[in-house]
């Protein structure tokens, strides 16, 4: 009888090893699996990140595509009107320089 529980009690301690060991072994299978998707939460958060960093770019850029060319359109406006004045003034400041330059018997 004593015999008996004895070796019922080393059975014990040997499934009592064997389960710790099995359970250690899967607590490394456990964290390794969540290490491994932490990764891939973190590599998909990242592409995601990028992805709309490339979205909010474009579409600041196509927002702005409209007020840019406004811009444009004002400048060579202006550009042309300053032309125009030029070509009015061109005449008189060429008077000028040669009235200047040749004395003022200049008239053309």
């Amino acid at each position: 009888m004593a015999f008996e529980i004895i070796s019922e009690i080393v059975e014990a301690e040997q499934r009592a090893e064997q389960l710790k060991a099995d359970a250690v072994k899967r607590a490394e299978e456990l964290e390794k699996e969540a290490v491994e998707k932490a990764k891939t939460i973190a590599s998909d958060s990242a592409d995601e990140a990028a992805a709309d960093r490339d979205k909010l770019i474009q579409e600041a850029i196509d927002s702005s595509k409209e007020p840019v060319s406004e811009i444009i359109r004002a400048a060579e406006a202006e550009a042309e009107k300053i032309g125009e004045k030029v070509q009015t003034l061109k005449p008189s400041a060429v008077k000028a320089v040669m009235r200047k330059v040749v004395g003022d018997n200049v008239d053309g």
